[in-house]
């Protein structure tokens, strides 16, 4: 979104625009992938819930802290200042996944297979689970 503050003029809008739903969508993507891999099948649902109902509320506190910082400084100012925030919360994200226990998965997997296990018991049928 910087691109816009940088290249002005309808072009440069419509670069940053593209390139920051493009960037969107694979970060979106990561999310869901990285929630369905933490947790248990049957806490999906509830936790893309929770997950898109943070992300509206994102929405909504940016657009509020949008128009305080428009109210004080230039377009261009307010821009560059969400990219950088943007960027900020990026970097610290990365950080914290990377502090993340790497025998994890494994774990997963084993709760994964005492779930289908559990419904294997409550009559349906699991391939993997031999009782």
């Amino acid at each position: 979104m910087g691109l816009i503050a940088v290249l002005p003029g309808l072009p440069g809008i419509a670069a940053g625009l593209l390139l920051a739903g493009l960037f969107q969508s694979g970060v979106m993507i990561a999310r869901s992938l990285g929630l369905r891999e933490r947790l248990p099948e049957h806490a999906h649902a509830g936790a893309y819930s929770v997950m898109y109902a943070a992300g509206g509320i994102g929405y909504g506190l940016t657009a509020a802290l949008s128009a305080v910082v428009l109210s004080a400084a230039s377009p261009a100012v307010a821009v560059v200042g969400g990219a950088a925030v943007a960027l900020v919360t990026t970097a610290v994200c990365a950080l914290a996944e990377r502090g993340r226990d790497p025998g994890r998965g494994q774990e997963r997997e084993q709760e994964r297979e005492t779930d289908r296990c559990a419904e294997a018991r409550a009559g349906k049928p699991s391939p993997k689970c031999a009782e």
